[in-house]
């Protein structure tokens, strides 16, 4: 009796346990997508970069890679790709920041002029993470002089760091324990907005649209990549781009088109194996 009990009491610990991760993997990609705007294009996910590159490491993929007669067999080609010392690097300044929660984000496309976000999690102080992010400014920007110029603009007691590069502009900030990067300074204030919760309507954010809703619920809990796209805006661009050269698509494309309200595709790794689940979804097709 006491070894039956015993193993129930486990088998609770173990539900519990286990329903809790996947009820955190939700709130913490319900915190992500929260910092976007509902009309958002385009977005990543990556919620551990250490686990899913340990995961990766761990994969039949991977030991396949490893083995001898595959090494032997890439020798060769490999040896004319340059090593370079900055890729350990940037391995080692991975770990000690350990990202979480690191996502990619188109949040707009109006004019031609895709606007971008981007953030991480990170562990430590923002002093020891600038250590880091600072050189990766430097090496991808360079020093401010006669092409580029840097400025601080203050906002909501946040000093956002605008560096312009020719035509080109990236703010980045601050926040806690958060690392942002865009191209448009007003839409890195929404963000910041939205990180400390002083915008109240939550229908206005991409957790809050219903389409967006739809596709993640067709997603496992967890996974180690995710990736979610919009396509309405890019099938209307797409569509005048042809229309402007003469090559407009058929009315039945152009309506295949159109009815896709979203892309998303998740991977996971589970003992080894890697698990892909892919959703389109559009209304459902009926046969006359």
């Amino acid at each position: 009796m006491y070894r039956i009990l015993l193993i129930l009491v486990t088998v609770i610990v173990v539900a519990l346990a286990v329903a809790y991760s996947l009820h955190s993997s939700h709130k913490t990609s319900n915190a992500v997508t929260a910092l976007l705007p509902r009309e958002t294009i385009a977005f990543v996910h990556v919620p551990d970069f250490e686990g899913t590159r340990d995961d990766w490491h761990r994969s039949d993929i991977c030991q396949l890679y490893k083995e001898p007669a595959v090494q032997d067999f890439l020798r060769k080609p490999l040896s004319r790709v340059p090593k370079a010392n900055s890729v350990t690097h940037t391995v080692r300044a991975m770990e000690q920041l350990d990202p979480k929660d690191a996502f990619f984000a188109v949040t707009s496309a109006e004019n031609d002029q895709p606007k971008i976000v981007a953030g991480f999690r990170f562990r430590g102080s923002q002093d020891d993470a600038e250590k880091i992010i600072g050189g990766w400014r430097l090496k991808l920007l360079g020093q401010p002089g006669a092409d580029a110029t840097a400025e601080t603009v203050e906002y909501q007691q946040h000093k956002i760091q605008v560096y312009v590069v020719a035509s080109s502009t990236v703010c980045t900030v601050y926040i806690d324990h958060w690392f942002f990067a865009a191209n448009d300074v007003t839409e890195l204030k929404a963000v910041i907005d939205r990180a400390e919760n002083r915008v109240t309507d939550r229908q206005t954010v991409l957790s809050g649209d219903p389409v967006f809703r739809e596709a993640m619920g067709n997603m496992p809990a967890s996974y180690a990549v995710c990736f979610y796209l919009q396509p309405k805006t890019l099938a209307q661009k797409l569509a005048a781009l042809r229309t402007s050269a003469g090559r407009a698509l058929k009315p039945d494309q152009s309506n295949m088109l159109a009815q896709i309200r979203s892309i998303c595709a998740t991977t996971r790794f589970d003992g080894g194996k890697m698990h892909d689940v892919f959703f389109v979804g559009m209304p459902e097709q009926t046969r006359d």
